[in-house]
């Protein structure tokens, strides 16, 4: 019996996905261990926040779409953010993707938190809200 793989998503569930072809160009771009740790924390703020951050790179420019993955949310819009020239030629590529994540923070305090008491946000998220 044969049983064939197919391409599954790997990234079901977390907030920020780098495609391969991002991938590539970070690899070459980042070289120092402050700023494997700063893509890191990147990534591990991010796993919290309903919008999901996906980092593409097309005609040696990344590219960040931003989408609101929660369920039952079907009228969401995705706002594409691209690597400005003063971005790509003379800072990191990091700048792009903190710009990112900033905005999709911006975007889910917009729509599911305005107003709220920080700490009051997190007691709420520590717990489970049913539907």
């Amino acid at each position: 019996m044969q049983i064939n793989n197919v391409n599954s998503n790997q990234n079901f569930g977390m907030a920020m996905i780098i495609r391969k072809d991002a991938q590539k160009l970070l690899a070459q771009k980042i070289k120092s261990n402050a700023d494997i740790q700063l893509l890191d924390s990147l990534v591990e703020t991010q796993k919290k926040n309903p919008f999901e951050i996906d980092i593409r790179e097309e005609l040696g420019k990344l590219y960040g779409y931003i989408a609101d993955t929660t369920k039952g949310v079907t009228d969401y819009q995705v706002e594409v953010l691209h690597q400005g020239f003063f971005e790509k030629h003379f800072k990191s590529p990091l700048a792009f993707i903190e710009r990112c994540c900033k905005v999709a923070d911006k975007k889910n305090e917009k729509t599911y938190a305005p107003n709220m008491n920080s700490k009051l946000k997190d007691i709420f998220e520590k717990t489970k809200v049913a539907q």
